[in-house]
């Protein structure tokens, strides 16, 4: 082989972008039963959302409840239109239903190319009788969830290069994930309930004000952490050390009291937000009380907005109850809001002017 030849490399590159977008109809017995005796084609659109893309994409969920043809007639559909003018998009789409139970059931998958204000879908989404019967499961409090898991990609493009080394940099997050995992030359063990967690002060005094004001004032090796969980302890010990947490979902609720107890401002924040996407009728009232004492201003205006709307159906279920006992002035004030909302619904009486 000649010392002249050369090597060199192409790439053709692409970026994508996922959103998953859920969209909440109350009342979906009343638009099954009306359009099942309507001649006409009666659908829903839902607001419109974004993949955050760099082609700026735009889109928007289209629910149909009767069909063109005569065995459709007993179907919901469900289509996603493209709002995009001038563009030709690729995606890939996951819709589904989002049951009480926060799973997806009915899910259906594609992969498409859109034109300009293309609308796809399914016109056999899932029988009108099939989610009447199922309605508890599938609707609770007659509020139906349909979700999208949609993927945008971006304009592909290419570059050549011949990169004599590889310049792949080491983050410190990896760094400090493998001290937490070793335990390597650890410096202080708390102890909570029948479990040792071996840590490192600088790690912790750096990431937490409270434990720098606790461990710069002790000299002890080993501290005891009442009122906490192991499984928790563990969880904000994790955080610390890799901004990240494993199955968020399904400890948030906890994991950020014990965020605010050490006043780990980034982890209150992740929990926050997850706890937002997680909220639903049976728990709004409940959500509500923790942003009230957590004072997550944030949180308690998107829960607030979140119960204005649903507030027939919130104001029915035990937790709310249990909040106008635990908070009685809370309540008063959602329900000062659903009145002034009712209020403004109203439909305005006859004039009381008369012309000059």
């Amino acid at each position: 082989m000649s010392d002249n030849i050369k090597k060199k490399r192409g790439y053709t590159i692409v970026k994508k972008h996922t959103v998953v977008y859920e969209w909440m109809i109350n009342e979906i017995s009343s638009y099954i039963n009306s359009s099942s005796n309507s001649k006409e084609s009666e659908s829903l659109f839902s607001p419109q959302f974004s993949a955050d893309s760099h082609v700026q994409d735009l889109w928007q969920l289209h629910l149909k409840f009767n069909g063109q043809l005569t065995e459709e007639k007993n179907y919901l559909s469900i289509f996603l239109r493209s709002l995009n003018t001038q563009r030709i998009i690729k995606t890939k789409a996951v819709y589904f239903i989002v049951t009480n139970k926060r799973e997806r059931v009915n899910v259906y998958k594609f992969s498409k190319v859109y034109d300009a204000h293309q609308s796809l879908g399914y016109v056999k989404f899932i029988l009108k009788s099939e989610l009447l019967e199922k309605k508890k499961e599938l609707a609770p409090y007659d509020t139906l969830t349909l979700g999208v898991e949609l993927t945008v990609f971006d304009d592909y493009w290419t570059i050549s290069t011949s990169p004599p080394f590889d310049h792949t940099k080491r983050l410190i997050t990896s760094d400090l994930k493998d001290l937490f995992e070793t335990k390597m030359d650890t410096d202080v063990t708390f102890i909570v309930g029948e479990k040792k967690f071996p840590a490192h002060k600088l790690v912790l005094m750096v990431r937490s004000p409270v434990f720098r004001a606790m461990l710069s004032s002790s000299k002890e090796h080993e501290i005891n952490i009442p009122d906490t969980c192991p499984d928790m302890f563990d969880k904000l010990l994790e955080f610390i050390y890799t901004d990240r947490v494993a199955d968020l979902d399904a400890v948030a609720e906890d994991l950020v009291e014990l965020a605010d107890k050490y006043q780990v401002r980034t982890l209150k924040q992740v929990c926050f937000e997850e706890l937002c996407m997680s909220v639903n009728i049976e728990n709004a009232a409940r959500m509500i009380l923790l942003a009230d004492r957590l004072n997550a201003e944030i949180m308690f205006k998107y829960v607030t907005e979140y119960i204005r709307i649903n507030a027939e159906t919130v104001i029915q279920t035990e937790g709310y109850k249990l909040m106008e006992t635990a908070n009685p002035f809370l309540a008063l004030m959602i329900f000062k809001n659903f009145s002034a909302l009712k209020i403004e619904d109203k439909p305005a009486g006859p004039s009381n002017k008369t012309d000059a």
